[in-house]
């Protein structure tokens, strides 16, 4: 059997989807976090029946995509019988689309999700009055304490068998204009009869808390060092810790592969390549791992408490000047993260305007695969300063995204961007439950890459810088094939500073994934450990090099999986090469620009 789940935008309706499915989608104090339709086997049947979870709509009529999606679900696929979540703390909201999806004629069943914020604030929501004046199963449910979800389970099942059409509440015969008018009025007497609001001191909180953190002139501010305190953290004394230990870890299991690989006696070139090729590459990429989930889980506690959503209200006015709205926020703030999903949320920008405008301007925006190139230089050319130089990479990210949108706006995207209207998500208190699963989700990914397309890259590479186009030996790397196609290139980087056919050469090597950059050179400059690499860097750049290298890095164009995101919600590979073409145009200029400032001013 298939069930559909659907609610309100942050209703909690993803984190129910994970409690009733095992499975880890993304979660966030944030409308819009569900993007398509995802499904996942039921937990307590075993796999036999599937839950869809569909994007978070205020109703069933197709004003916006996500609207849209679920309309065409319902009537194209019609689901054995549908699981609302309705958000608790304003079950009034919550219940227009429960009306909707009861005129349906589909079995439903009613979670009154956040159960746990109604007791708190002295509240109460008389589930079994709800059920009997709307004839379908109403149940209390907390998701992200699993309180509740076996039951709603078994509920939906039940239903889902029976097949029995709800009996609708008395909406009269009205249609159109005079429907919705019913549907509210019909709302009022439910809430009147069973919701009993509690005290008006969390509500007190949150304003309090609103005034200072949405204020026209502190927010910024505040903003800016709370992104501060982040990359501190990450790179200082907490994600230090943690990456001391790790590399220690990574670089007594490189020393016990080259003792066992000698005591089997395998054969030199074996020997070379699984310590020069595979474990320079994929090693010295996977020393960053604990430095990226330190700042995942810290950016995950700021999105779980409401805080980010703040964020996107604070930067629609200046948003509003680019052409877009404090809507794109949310798309952008997943592109700290990786562009692929980000390139994905843009579905929830209710313009085919604003999306294109949206996906050509992510690429700005640092993703988590830069982070270990940025690391490392830092490392290599500024050791004590790695929070600092994060931090103005990032920010030189998006303050070049300004000139780039007003430019993009002017070209081909007149127009103004569409209405924002956001629900403000309550304060919560961060889960350490939801940081952890962002981040297991986020490591797997890490690895998956690193032993997947940074394997076999650095292995290709080891390859090609020990033979010539005829595949003959040769005793020079720089006489090897590879050597020659970074040549090709390697004139086209010579007025930003690294004309070494080895910074070229990483740089393509990036164009299949980010991190392929650094597991590029750390296989072209035999150094397999992150100490080896830092201590051979500076014999390919100079300082000031590296200062332009790594202002390349953060904006030309996205690895193929962005690239193919991009092409398919852009509509077209014209669109997708264009915006490709126009990021590594602004990437060569501001690394340019940058390494000309820096010869005038006298830094080597």
């Amino acid at each position: 059997m298939t069930l559909a789940l659907l609610g309100n935008p942050n209703s909690g309706k993803t984190t129910l989807f994970n409690a009733m499915t095992g499975m880890r989608q993304h979660v966030g104090n944030f409308p819009g976090v569900t993007v398509e339709r995802v499904q996942g086997p039921l937990r307590l049947s075993k796999g036999a029946d599937v839950l869809v979870d569909l994007p978070g709509t205020y109703s069933l009529t197709a004003f916006s995509r996500e609207e849209a999606v679920c309309g065409e679900f319902l009537r194209e696929k019609p689901p054995d019988a549908i699981v609302n979540v309705v958000d608790a703390t304003c079950p009034a909201r919550g219940l227009y689309l429960t009306l909707q999806l009861l005129e349906t004629g589909l079995p439903v069943v009613v979670a009154m999700n956040l159960m746990d914020e109604v007791r708190a604030a002295g509240g109460r929501v008389d589930c079994r009055a709800l059920s009997r004046a709307l004839d379908v199963p109403v149940l209390p449910v907390c998701a992200a304490r699993n309180e509740g979800v076996e039951a709603l389970a078994r509920a939906a099942l039940a239903a889902a068998r029976e097949g029995r059409a709800p009996r609708l509440p008395d909406l009269g015969t009205a249609q159109g204009e005079a429907r919705i008018l019913a549907r509210y009025a019909c709302i009022d007497r439910l809430c009147a009869r069973a919701v009993a609001e509690g005290t008006s001191a969390a509500r007190r909180r949150t304003a309090a808390a609103d005034a200072v953190l949405t204020h026209r002139i502190w927010a910024f501010p505040i903003f800016l060092g709370v992104m501060g305190l982040v990359f501190f953290l990450t790179f200082g004394p907490l994600g230090g810790l943690l990456s001391q230990g790790f590399r220690r870890a990574l670089e007594g299991a490189g020393a016990l592969l080259e003792t066992a690989l000698a005591r089997m006696g395998a054969a030199d070139w074996l020997r070379a390549m699984m310590v020069e090729g595979v474990w320079a590459g994929v090693g010295c990429v996977l020393s960053f791992l604990p430095t990226i989930l330190t700042l995942f889980f810290l950016l995950s506690l700021l999105e779980d408490s409401g805080y980010m959503a703040r964020m996107a209200f604070v930067a629609d006015r200046a948003l509003r000047r680019l052409g877009l709205s404090g809507r794109s926020l949310a798309p952008a703030l997943l592109g700290f993260g990786c562009s692929v999903p980000a390139i994905l949320a843009t579905r929830t920008l209710p313009s085919r305007r604003d999306r294109q405008l949206t996906i050509l301007l992510i690429p700005f925006l640092s993703c988590s695969a830069k982070l270990p190139i940025y690391a490392m230089f830092a490392r290599a050319f500024f050791p004590g300063h790695a929070a600092r130089v994060m931090l103005l990479l990032y920010a030189l990210g998006v303050l070049l995204a300004v000139p780039a949108a007003l430019l993009l706006r002017g070209a081909a995207f007149p127009g103004e961007a569409q209405p924002f209207v956001l629900e403000l998500p309550a304060y919560r208190m961060p889960t350490l439950r939801a940081a952890w699963r962002l981040m297991r989700v986020r490591a797997a990914a890490f690895v998956r890459c690193a032993l997947t397309t940074l394997l076999l890259a650095s292995v290709a590479l080891w390859a090609l810088q020990r033979v010539d186009w005829a595949l003959r030996p040769v005793p020079d790397a720089a006489d090897s094939a590879l050597a020659a196609i970074g040549r090709a290139v390697a004139p086209l980087f010579a007025p930003l500073g690294f004309g070494d056919w080895r910074a070229a050469t990483a740089l393509l090597s990036g164009l299949l994934a980010k991190e392929g950059v650094l597991a590029a050179l750390s296989v072209l400059l035999a150094a397999p450990t992150e100490a080896a690499l830092s201590a051979a860097l500076p014999h390919v750049f100079t300082p000031l090099a590296a200062v332009s290298f790594l202002v390349f890095t953060l904006l030309y164009t996205p690895c193929m999986a962005a690239f193919a995101a991009a092409r398919r919600e852009l509509g077209g590979l014209r669109w997708a090469l264009g915006g490709a073409a126009f990021q590594t145009a602004v990437a060569w200029l501001a690394a340019c620009l940058t390494h000309c400032l820096g010869a005038i001013l006298g830094v080597s």
